[in-house]
């Protein structure tokens, strides 16, 4: 499992195309958004901590941690499916430009 911390803004790029991002930190859940393009579109779901979230059968989010702005996401996927920080695949995306 790969746990990241995330603020409101930031995203999450799971496989070729789930994208997710928080978009509002309360005291105790996390709203976010996850578009599966080929799927279902973009959703919005709230969770508190310790609850999880099924995206397909093999990719699964928990909350694990809410800390004044910013929330602590675990993601299980197996290991074929690339996990990166948004701004990360922005960054190697603008080196693959130049």
């Amino acid at each position: 499992m790969l746990i990241l911390t995330r603020k409101v803004g930031q995203g999450i790029v799971i496989g070729d195309d789930i994208h997710l991002k928080v978009k509002r930190i309360g005291r105790n859940r996390v709203k976010i958004g996850i578009e599966v393009p080929s799927e279902v579109g973009t959703r919005f779901l709230t969770r508190k901590v310790d609850r999880t979230i099924v995206i397909r059968d093999d990719i699964h989010l928990k909350v694990f941690k809410i800390s004044g702005n910013r929330a602590t996401i675990g993601i299980e996927a197996p290991p074929e499916v690339k996990v990166l920080r948004q701004e990360l695949l922005e960054r190697q995306d603008g080196k693959e430009k130049k």
